[in-house]
């Protein structure tokens, strides 16, 4: 009797040690679930943003172009500009190299708003993801600086005005 007692609390202490390692871990399951949501995409959180996959393999297949873009408009405008608006003792500032990366930007989510809204506009909300591996190196003067792996996270509303591209 002794003995059957003896099994029957060893069995239950393991049952019962199992059943709070499984509540933990669910609790920590739900933790990291909540630390992570904001990660997830907005078209998760708001079902009437579009899921823009289709978009995002068009900026894939186009990144190596719009990267020579991006290194042609930084040089040639971006750079003059800069040197423009400043002092004339400090216009030693170049890009030395200028590289965005191989990783392309993302797109989470588009909502166009089609109620409430004038037919003389529309509004688009964008979330914008960029976790590139970019590299950025400027020179001023003797100082040599640079920027790399940029991270943005961009939730972009814009108003285009139709009335504004009209000839």
């Amino acid at each position: 009797m002794i003995i059957a007692h003896c099994i029957a609390c060893y069995l239950w202490k393991i049952r019962q040690t199992k059943r709070i390692a499984l509540q933990q871990a669910a609790s920590w399951e739900k933790d990291l679930i909540l630390t992570h949501l904001k990660d997830l995409p907005s078209w998760v959180h708001f079902p009437d943003s579009e899921r823009v996959e289709w978009i995002n393999k068009v900026i894939y297949q186009l990144w190596p172009n719009i990267a020579r873009f991006a290194n042609r408009f930084i040089k040639n405008v971006i750079e003059p500009e800069i040197k423009a608006h400043l002092p004339s003792p400090l216009h030693l500032f170049t890009f030395q190299e200028i590289d965005i990366g191989t990783i392309p930007l993302r797109l989470g989510g588009i909502k166009v708003y089609t109620e409430n809204v004038g037919r003389d506009k529309i509004i688009i909300d964008a979330d914008v993801a960029y976790a590139g591996d970019c590299n950025f190196v400027i020179y001023f003067g003797p100082f040599k600086g640079g920027l790399r792996q940029i991270q943005l996270k961009i939730y972009a509303n814009s108003c285009v005005l139709p009335d504004l591209i009209k000839r």
